[in-house]
């Protein structure tokens, strides 16, 4: 799926989910604030601010995370307690403020809330990053995973290290788990850095293909090729099985037979707009209680404060 086809489709779930909206609970969209720390200023942007009772406020920020956050990350979230310490000065008669991340991947609210004593740590942290980056003299580049979408990436060092493949560590005790970490941290960023740049390198040979039918440079050829995949259709692929095997259609569909997730997620997508929205929720549960569920285990990684 590309890009905006996927952008269109969680757009669409959104919509779905959201329902109607009175317009005069929304207090605010893309609401901007600047809020003073110490001697400093924080400028910032919420996504929305709705009105939930007469003294409460709900502070949504919209994310498109591939992942959930967990737990921790939504109650220490210092983007979250900016905002509300930003939104009880911008309204000050709400003495309550729920904080919520609307996951538009995954149709997901995280909610959560602040203590006061939260609200002034975050406070007090931001005041220290601020004090030190004005003491900082130097600010070397450090590599991760985002370098391979900077506009800056060409006049990096640390980015042209990594496409030379410059390594800094590499653990000599694989029984020690800091070592294995550390160092799977930094093949991590040069493999996403490197993957990047041999997709930039294949585009440009891609694009003289499309003039030629091959090329052989430094002892290679390149040519571009066409895989093939099958779809086979239901109706005449089951009468051809019962022809040949003997079997009833009905046998050979239990043999063969499995629901494609996502044609499954747009039929639901598309009965929302027939059923209501908990008659559509009932319906997903009871046909998750009936699938087969595969665990395949993955390795997640996130770097902490």
């Amino acid at each position: 799926m590309d890009v905006f086809a996927e952008g269109l489709a969680i757009l669409r779930r959104f919509i779905a989910e959201q329902g109607v909206v009175d317009h005069r609970d929304v207090l605010a969209i893309e609401k901007e604030f600047r809020l003073p720390v110490g001697p400093f200023e924080v400028l910032g942007f919420i996504d929305r601010v709705d009105w939930i009772d007469d003294e409460t406020v709900e502070v949504i920020d919209y994310k498109t995370n591939h992942q959930l956050f967990t737990r921790d990350e939504v109650d220490t979230s210092l983007q979250m307690s900016l905002y509300e310490v930003a939104v009880r000065r911008l309204w000050p008669w709400a003495k309550k403020v729920k904080l919520t991340f609307w996951m538009l991947r995954h149709g997901v609210r995280q909610e959560t809330t602040r203590t006061e004593e939260q609200l002034a740590d975050a406070l007090a942290y931001v005041e220290t990053l601020g004090r030190q980056t004005e003491t900082a003299t130097e600010y070397p580049a450090r590599l991760n995973t985002n370098c391979s979408y900077c506009d800056h990436r060409k006049q990096c060092p640390a980015y042209a290290d990594a496409l030379k493949g410059k390594r800094e560590f590499i653990v000599e005790d694989l029984a020690d788990l800091e070592g294995v970490a550390r160092e799977r941290e930094e093949v991590a960023r040069l493999a996403k850095a490197l993957y990047a740049r041999k997709e930039e390198l294949e585009d440009i040979l891609k694009a003289q293909l499309k003039e030629r039918d091959e090329l052989v440079l430094g002892g290679v050829r390149y040519r571009m090729f066409a895989t093939t995949s099958l779809d086979y259709p239901l109706e005449p692929t089951l009468t051809l099985l019962a022809d040949a095997t003997g079997l009833s259609r009905d046998e050979v569909l239990g043999k063969l037979g499995a629901i494609d997730k996502k044609a499954l997620d747009a039929l639901l997508k598309s009965l929302g707009k027939k059923l209501d929205k908990p008659r559509v929720s009932l319906l997903k549960a009871e046909l998750e209680a009936h699938a087969d569920k595969r665990m395949s285990p993955r390795l997640w990684a996130k770097e902490v404060a």
